[in-house]
């Protein structure tokens, strides 16, 4: 399972215990999204560094950005299934941001692009960017945003806005 932008493992950790229940092994990629200069190909790589070699009962699965990831991996792979869940499905030439945004917020500058994002997005040092957690945490209802605020911090960090910028080139 190739999980999205921001997404540590443990975003997708409840999709494991019922697969498995129904006899299926399942791994989430850690991709290197908390690395500034990290493009799809090394996000790429971290898939193909998981894959066993027997691929006969693989299935790809590409979440959220992760079908951008997901879609490159399954090109080398045309014998192996490949299902998004609510997936970005990349189009030639087109990023990911470009997709999301409608355009790159990022082509002025770090600073624009943020300011472009309306606060949903923060910077998190040089090349990264941040969920604003407080923001979402904000705008979930009052009795669960302490939920809210755990499920966050243990299953989001930042995210090289490189990849996010990065267009499909496949």
């Amino acid at each position: 399972i190739v999980p999205g932008a921001w997404d540590t493992p443990a975003t997708l950790e409840s999709l494991i215990a019922p697969l498995a229940s129904r006899g299926h092994e399942a791994i989430v990629v850690d991709l290197p999204c908390d690395q500034a200069d990290a493009g799809l190909e090394r996000y790429a790589d971290a898939v193909r560094a998981v894959l066993p070699g027997d691929l006969s009962d693989v299935v790809l699965v590409g979440y959220s950005f992760g079908g951008f990831t997901a879609s490159s991996v399954a090109l080398d792979l045309p014998d192996v299934p490949l299902v998004y869940i609510a997936a970005w499905i990349p189009r030639p030439g087109v990023s990911v941001i470009q997709l999301f945004a409608g355009g790159d917020p990022f082509e002025a500058g770090e600073a624009a692009g943020y300011a472009a994002l309306g606060g949903v997005v923060l910077s998190a040092g040089p090349g990264l960017c941040a969920f604003n957690i407080d923001r979402y945490v904000e705008a979930a209802d009052p009795s669960e945003r302490d939920a809210v605020r755990a499920l966050l911090e243990r299953t989001v960090r930042p995210q090289g806005v490189a990849a996010l910028r990065e267009r499909w080139s496949w």
